[in-house]
């Protein structure tokens, strides 16, 4: 719990910090370059900070981007707003390709050594039952 809640407050110290930062800057007129590099900066800083202060950078990160996507990117002019709405969906795509190679090639990488489809199958009804149960109580608990 300790964890969760110091990454979270870094996460929402660094998402503000941005967008005071973002709007004390407005008068030096940073073009939209320089401010989706800032949001990027940001997102780095937030994951930095979390790594130096052994706390979950994940966390810190998903907490930076929420409270930079409520209040930092306001503080963009129309053109940053764009530009990074578009970087963030670049960025994205490349890390899901990234992470869709690595998972086909560590894939073919396990296709050699020997494993039990007996254990696969118990693994797989395990799962679908704590699945279906935590499923099925959280809806029963929610309706109360």
């Amino acid at each position: 719990m300790n964890l969760f809640v110091l990454s979270t407050l870094v996460g929402i110290f660094v998402g503000i910090f941005s967008a005071l930062f973002l709007k004390k800057l407005k008068e030096i007129n940073l073009n939209r370059v320089q401010e989706t590099s800032c949001i990027i900066f940001f997102a780095f800083i937030s994951y930095t900070l979390a790594e130096e202060f052994n706390l979950s950078p994940i966390i810190a990160l998903l907490m930076t981007g929420i409270s930079m996507s409520q209040y930092t990117f306001f503080n963009l002019s129309f053109q940053a707003r764009d530009e990074s709405s578009i970087v963030s969906k670049i960025m994205a795509n490349i890390a899901e390709a990234f992470v869709f190679t690595y998972l086909g090639l560590t894939v073919i990488y396990y296709l050699s050594i020997s494993f039990s489809f007996s254990f696969i199958c118990i693994e797989l009804i395990i799962v679908t039952f704590a699945r279906f149960c935590s499923t099925v109580g959280l809806s029963y608990v929610i309706r109360y």
